[in-house]
Formats: C-alpha cells, sequence, structure tokens
C-alpha cells in the first residue's frame, strides 16, 4: 500500500508539473521547444529533487536539531532544490536557455502545492497519515528513538530506547535492550551512536483486528500520539499468565512475527513482592463494549494498557482504550528504508 500511494502522489506531481511548466513556456513566450521533451524533464526534476532531499534529511537527522527548527530548514531546502533541479531540467532537456529557464520553472512550484493541498485535505484526513514513532515500547517491531548493539544470547540486533531529553548512560551503567528474537537484557552502554525513531504509514481505514499496530491519543496526553499491538477486543476479559495472553479464558497463539515474545503480568521493584498489572489473573481486565486492550511488544518498557491508572471518563475502565481513540492502523514502516516492512 506504502508503495502504491508513494507512485500516486509522485504521477500526480509529475502531471502538475508537466502541466505548469507548458503553462511557464507560455508565459515565457517560448516557441522553439519539443512538448515530447517535457514528462523527461519532469521526471528528472520531480525524482531528481526528491533524491537530492532524502539525502539532506539523512544527514539533517544525524545533527539531531530540535524539532521547529529541522522542519523550517527542510522547507526552505526543499523549495531550493526544486527550483534548482527544475531549472537544470528546463534549461537541459527541453534545450531552453537558463535565464528563460527560470521564468519556465516558476509556475512549477504549484505543482507540490496542489500535491500537498491533496495530501493535507484528502489523504491525511481520510486515507493515510504519517507518523515518527517516539519511543521504543514497540521494540524490536518498531522503533523509536534508539541505540543499538548485538544480543549477547543469541546475536540478534538488539534495541535500547533513549529520550530526547535523557542523558546518555555512562559506561557503567546497565541499559535495558531488547532483541529482535525477544531477548530481554542489561548490559553497560553500546554504540554512542543514537538512532532516530522509524517512520510509519497509518491506514484511516483498516478496521482494527487482533495483532495488529495501533496509533491512538489518550485524553490525559492528548497532544501525543502513541502506538501499541492491539491484543484484547470488545467484551472480552483479558490475563496474562506465565507470558501468554488469554482471551475469555482461552490463550491466544502468537502470530509468527511475535514467537519467542512473553508478555509480563507484574514488574518486580524494590518493595517487597511484585506490582499487579491489569490482566494480572488477580486483575483481570475486563472490556466494554467499545474498548480494546493494548500492549507493547517492549513488554518491560511499555505504558500501556497493563498499567493505566486514569480513567478516560465515567463510563470507560482505565486499562480500557476507547474504540474512538483509535487514529489508524500501521500499515508499513517506510523510513529508514534498511527498516521497511508492511504489517
Amino acid at each position: 500500500m506504502a508503495i502504491a500511494l508513494f507512485l500516486a502522489l509522485h504521477l500526480l506531481t509529475l502531471i502538475f508539473w508537466s502541466l505548469l511548466c507548458r503553462l511557464g513556456i507560455s508565459l515565457a513566450d517560448v516557441t522553439d521547444f519539443k512538448s515530447y521533451r517535457i514528462p523527461l524533464a519532469a521526471i528528472v526534476a520531480v525524482f531528481g529533487a526528491q533524491i537530492l532531499n532524502a539525502l539532506f534529511v539523512m544527514q539533517m537527522a544525524k545533527a539531531n536539531m530540535p524539532p521547529n527548527v529541522a522542519s523550517l530548514v527542510a522547507w526552505f531546502v526543499q523549495a531550493g532544490l526544486w527550483g534548482s533541479v527544475s531549472v537544470l531540467a528546463i534549461s537541459s532537456i527541453i534545450r531552453i536557455p537558463v535565464a528563460r529557464s527560470i521564468k519556465v520553472a516558476l509556475p512549477t512550484f504549484l505543482g507540490p502545492a496542489a500535491t500537498l493541498m491533496l495530501t493535507v485535505y484528502l489523504f491525511k484526513p481520510f486515507v493515510f497519515d504519517a507518523f515518527v514513532v517516539p519511543a521504543s515500547s514497540m521494540a524490536p517491531t518498531i522503533l523509536g528513538r534508539h541505540l543499538s548493539s548485538v544480543c549477547e544470547e543469541c546475536g540478534a540486533p538488539r534495541y535500547g530506547g533513549i529520550s530526547p531529553n535523557s542523558p546518555m548512560p555512562d559506561e557503567n551503567t546497565e541499559f535495558d535492550m531488547i532483541c529482535e528474537n525477544f531477548h530481554v537484557t542489561a548490559s553497560p552502554t553500546p554504540d554512542k551512536q543514537v538512532y532516530s525513531g522509524d517512520r510509519v504509514l497509518v491506514s484511516k481505514f483498516r478496521k482494527p483486528k487482533r495483532w495488529d499496530l495501533v496509533v491512538f491519543k489518550i485524553p490525559f496526553e492528548p497532544d501525543v500520539l502513541f502506538v501499541k499491538r492491539l491484543v484484547g477486543l470488545p467484551g472480552e476479559t483479558i490475563t496474562i499468565q506465565d507470558g501468554a495472553v488469554y482471551a475469555n479464558g482461552k490463550e491466544l497463539v502468537l502470530p509468527p512475527a511475535l514467537n519467542g515474545l512473553s508478555y509480563a503480568d507484574s514488574f518486580e521493584t524494590d518493595w517487597p513482592g511484585h506490582v499487579r498489572l491489569w490482566g494480572n489473573v488477580d486483575k483481570p481486565a475486563k472490556l466494554g463494549e467499545d474498548e480494546y486492550f493494548v500492549l507493547g511488544d517492549n513488554t518491560y518498557n511499555s505504558a500501556d494498557s497493563r498499567v493505566w491508572q486514569e480513567q478516560y471518563d465515567d463510563v470507560h475502565h482505565p486499562y480500557g482504550l476507547p474504540k474512538e481513540n483509535i487514529i489508524g492502523v500501521v500499515s508499513e514502516i517506510y523510513w529508514p528504508i534498511s527498516r521497511w516492512r508492511s504489517f
């Protein structure tokens, strides 16, 4: 789906660019040109600017700029790249002198603007939205800002979440990490390089089902988006025992991607005993008719239905995620390319 959406948006941009370039040619009073060269110039201009912009974004991500500064810089750079590449494509492919190519290129700025309008007012509200994962409660499936190393138990890649406001742990500090095979380990701080969170596409029209990854909001943190795995369905009673999840007393079979995952039903503390979580056999989670039970794959580092204490209102349980709060279902990780996958 991500590929289809990517192609559709870029096809629209190519069409807009070609039409607007033709308009620019008329406005610049250019008569000596070949019409068949316009689509070729469109391909070079659109994809050339996109490739250069992607390279710039990769470098900017390493700089760890504040989000508001990064957004402002990105807008200026994108505009500059679009104009520069468009002028070069028009002058070299359509073979119009550079001075006139600048005038021809001016209307093409409306191309990405039109695509942006469609994205903001049609795709984002009703079809798809993009989301940067802020934390690693869903590691190793989806990663937030994190450190990386190799699992000492199985040799698989492992990840540990680190907040932008948290100091880098020193070499003698034990750092909690989880690997691709769901081994949870505590070890000295790994490689010092900090990696940014995954970027995901969220489908607005998919009906959530068990084991889907859902993006949602909670009333007591309305400005923050969360992503968790949907485990319990409306009307079910959810319990966790010996690492397995039960719905109405029947053990749920994990999907193959979660083989090795054992869910926690209590946390050890410095006090005697354990902290009992919602879903523990002593605290079953009985869901209402419009409530879901959600869990993080990084089971020992996830603030999910098991630990929620504040109620949404007088109707819903503290552990139940109301259906109306679900924004959509994660369909793909689209960035970084090395982590691309569909769900």
